[in-house]
């Protein structure tokens, strides 16, 4: 009974990685292209034509 525990909390416990993950992943597929713009804008000024006018 005990080992049977152990392995339902262990399963349970996995689930809800898994499903940390992916909601992780996604999010992160989400945002990708929005923080991609942010670095380009903080570390890449010269990219931009700031001093065209």
């Amino acid at each position: 009974m005990a080992l049977f525990r152990v392995i339902l909390l262990y399963q349970v416990q996995r689930f809800n990685l898994n499903q940390y993950f992916e909601e992780l992943y996604y999010s992160y597929l989400y945002i990708e292209p929005i923080w991609y713009i942010d670095l380009d804008d903080i570390f890449e000024p010269w990219s931009r034509p700031w001093d065209v006018g």
